[in-house]
């Protein structure tokens, strides 16, 4: 969107891919994808998810001549990931929203030792969305709007009226209704970006992902996962003309795009659009809602976590127990004291004891202390 924004490509544009970019040297961007042709084009780009692809027009946004450096082209193509709603908050109307991350530059400046010693080849993942790059799942299915509507979006929110709306209401909700215009792409580029995402659904990585009676447009996503298995992505937008709804599907530990994310995602667009499930897409959902992806070392984590928990409740168990015994054992004690008795040192010994009546002062031994005569 950057470089059609720019002007530095056309949707006639294409690269040769053979399985990667490699025209960093050092830095290598694999493709899971080597058949001559399958980048030839902005569409097929799209429906092959060409890694090499955007690789290459990353760095012609980064090092576009119109500006005098890397360091301001970086700057032009974070301000416009800030204009599509990536590294700062939607203002959605729920607390605790997070920004995610865009990268400033300062950022790289103090990781690669300063300004001059980093270029578009340092940081090229990021046109993959690696890198230091993160998003959260509201921010990519705004993005869906802002392609859908052809450039524009509102902010994301529940509350769409208020019943007999005053003017303070009016006011609250004013920038929930404000269109935020984000890009000036003519409606022909717009239109190579939405054939090539719904190619995506017809040959593309997410083929078999079909909503019966329903074209749509979608973007599958592998983000890697140095702790396990790779999180599934995937991100979408239907009907393909006249759109109604947008999605953005995370799935940890998913693996491709398509395998876990895209199945979900097609399960929310067919319900909403068509009100039901198919008989079809319902047996799907049973499968899906059985899988376990839970990697097998936070499995065992809950393992030792829950055994810890376990042994911790039959100690307290215990504890109890002993403690409701130990009251038991005291008033048993209590109930076999006879008048005037006592446990030996304050102490419950949970026996009966009784005081000798050898001990104790006649009358007339009492009378005689008491009046102090010997």
């Amino acid at each position: 969107m950057v470089a059609l924004d720019e002007g530095l490509i056309t949707p006639s544009y294409g690269v040769s891919c053979y399985g990667g970019y490699g025209a960093c040297g050092g830095v290598y961007v694999r493709c899971e994808h080597k058949n001559p042709g399958h980048a030839a084009n902005l569409r097929l780009a799209l429906a092959n998810s060409c890694n090499s692809y955007f690789s290459d027009i990353f760095r012609k946004a980064i090092d576009n001549r119109k500006y005098s450096n890397t360091i301001q082209g970086y700057l032009k193509w974070k301000e416009y990931m800030n204009a599509f709603g990536l590294g700062r908050t939607l203002e959605v109307d729920l607390p605790s929203e997070d920004k995610a991350n865009i990268p400033d530059t300062s950022k790289y400046n103090k990781f690669f030792g300063g300004a001059k010693r980093w270029n578009s080849c340092s940081v090229l993942t990021l046109g993959i969305g690696q890198d230091k790059m993160t998003a959260t799942p509201i921010q990519m299915a705004n993005l869906m709007c802002i392609i859908a509507n052809r450039g524009y979006y509102y902010p994301p929110h529940f509350v769409d009226s208020i019943e007999n709306e005053m003017d303070a209401d009016t006011s609250l909700l004013a920038k929930y209704r404000k269109k935020h215009i984000v890009t000036r792409i003519s409606d022909s580029a717009y239109q190579a970006v939405h054939d090539g995402m719904n190619d995506v659904t017809v040959y593309g990585t997410a083929a078999y992902i079909k909503i019966p009676g329903i074209e749509y447009c979608a973007k599958t996503g592998t983000a890697q996962n140095p702790h396990g298995k790779n999180h599934s992505i995937f991100v979408a937008f239907a009907p393909k003309d006249n759109p109604k709804i947008a999605v953005a599907v995370v799935v940890e530990n998913g693996g491709y795009g398509s395998v876990a994310a895209g199945p979900i995602a097609g399960f929310i667009m067919e319900k909403y659009l068509n009100d039901t499930i198919s008989t079809e897409g319902l047996a799907r959902v049973e499968t899906v809602s059985k899988t376990n992806l839970i990697p097998d070392a936070i499995r065992r984590w809950y393992l030792r976590k829950d055994s810890i928990r376990i042994a911790k409740i039959a100690i307290e168990e215990a504890a109890a127990k002993a403690e409701i015994q130990e009251e038991n054992n005291k008033a048993n004690t209590e109930a076999l004291l006879e008048s005037n008795s006592k446990p030996i040192g304050g102490n419950d010994t949970g026996n009966k004891i009784k005081i000798k009546s050898s001990l104790l002062m006649n009358d007339d031994k009492r009378k005689r202390r008491d009046s102090g005569k010997p």
